[in-house]
Parts: structure tokens; C-alpha cells; sequence
């Protein structure tokens, strides 16, 4: 089994079956203080609800297969993302968001938990271009804070930086290491394998550039950075 992550910071959202270690991810705040399970009928994966709107929250799982997706709540006249799932594995078979849009009250009735005017999209995210852009804002921005607390504050600048996370990353989960994103893409690959290798350098870069220390979540980068029309193809 590998270990893995996911991350989301709506307040209700799916999780592994098998999901472990929740935890405070991404741009901290104070508003992470309580997270519970919540019981649906007819869901085999775990529903979990947090006690307040926007705290990121991430869980690690076990589980070799890789199906690797984003889901965002997007506002529908702007292309904005307001929210965000994202995990190397689907939560289940089930082509449903992991994004709850309903909340279920005692007497049975259903109430949308959606901010007005939006909508939940799965994204289709156009390589070479986002990731161009995205090279580009690490190359300018500064080393992290948080790079004094390890062993490699030689480190010259954000993009040998980002280099380097990206290829301890592929090394933990025993794939193939790429020395940068664009030699992935440079390679003839399954689009699942090339989305899972996405997201770690997705992840890699918002820690850079949203200065948190974990690599466990992309959705700072995301939520500041990507525009979703309504096919869910992403712009920088």
C-alpha cells in the first residue's frame, strides 16, 4: 500500500474509506478546531463535516491504485474557485463530486449548502500552458520561510526549490522521478499517471508560493490562482 493524500476545504466532503491522520493543512488558521463524521445512506465512503466554512483540512489513506482528481466549487459568472477537493484517488466508484452540495436535515428534507450562484465541477487542467504560468510566479517569488527549518537552506532560489520537493515526492511514492514537470509531459504516459504527477508538483509549488510549510495540499495555489470555465478547463 502507499500512503496518500487529500484535502478539502468545503464543509462537508468525502474522504477514503480508509482515512487517517486529519490535520490542519495549507495556509493555517485558527478555524480548523473541529472536524466529525457524518453518516449517509448509500455512500461507502466516509462523510466528513468541519465546524467552520474554509478551514483546509487534509487525511492521509492507503491505497496502491492512483485515480487522481480535483474538484472545485466554481462561481459560475466569474470562473472563480471558492472551493476544493483534491486527492490522488476517487473516494469510490461513484462518478459523484466528494464535494457534498446538500445538506440533509432530521425530517428528511434537503437544503443546497452551495454559495449562491456557483456550481461543483470536476477540472481538466491544460498542461503546458498552466504549468507555464505557474513556473513563472514560482521563479518569482522568494524562498519559503519555513526552508530554515530543514537541511537544505543552500538552496539558491523557488525553482530549484520546487525541483527538488517535486522529485522527493515521486521518490516517496516509488514512481518513475522526473527531474522537473515538463519532462513528464515530455513523455508519452496514461493521463491518470500524468494527473497524479500534476497534483505533487501542483502541491509542491502552492507550499512555495503560499509559504506552507507541508506539501500535502494544493488548494492555496488553486483557490488564488485558477480561473474553471463552466467545461471545468482551468486558466492561470
Amino acid at each position: 500500500m502507499v500512503i496518500r493524500n487529500g484535502s478539502c476545504n468545503f464543509y462537508l466532503f468525502s474522504v477514503h474509506p480508509s482515512a487517517q491522520s486529519y490535520r490542519s493543512v495549507g495556509i493555517l488558521s485558527e478555524n480548523t478546531r473541529h472536524l466529525e463524521y457524518r453518516i449517509e445512506k448509500n455512500n461507502d465512503a466516509a462523510i466528513m463535516r468541519a465546524e467552520a466554512d474554509g478551514a483546509t483540512w487534509g487525511w492521509q489513506y492507503d491505497l496502491d491504485d492512483e485515480s487522481p482528481e480535483i474538484w472545485v466549487v466554481r462561481n459560475i459568472s466569474t470562473g472563480a474557485v471558492l472551493y476544493v477537493h483534491e486527492s490522488e484517488n476517487r473516494q469510490s466508484e461513484s462518478t459523484s463530486s466528494p464535494i457534498i452540495s446538500t445538506q440533509i436535515g432530521i425530517d428528511g428534507t434537503s437544503q443546497s449548502i452551495l454559495p449562491e450562484n456557483s456550481e461543483i465541477k470536476k477540472i481538466i487542467i491544460p498542461m503546458d500552458q498552466v504549468v507555464d504560468d505557474i513556473e513563472l510566479i514560482v521563479e518569482e517569488t522568494t524562498l519559503p520561510s519555513w526552508i530554515i527549518y530543514t537541511d537544505m537552506a543552500w538552496v539558491p532560489d523557488s525553482k530549484t526549490w520546487l525541483a527538488f520537493l517535486f522529485q522527493q515526492m515521486q521518490k516517496k511514492r516509488s514512481i518513475h522521478n522526473f527531474s522537473n514537470i515538463s519532462d513528464v509531459f515530455a513523455t508519452e504516459m496514461d493521463l491518470t499517471r500524468s494527473m497524479l504527477y500534476t497534483i505533487l508538483w501542483l502541491r509542491c509549488a502552492s507550499s512555495i508560493i503560499y509559504d506552507h510549510i507541508d506539501q500535502e495540499t494544493c488548494i492555496p495555489l488553486i483557490i488564488n490562482k485558477f480561473i474553471v470555465n463552466s467545461a471545468g478547463i482551468v486558466t492561470v
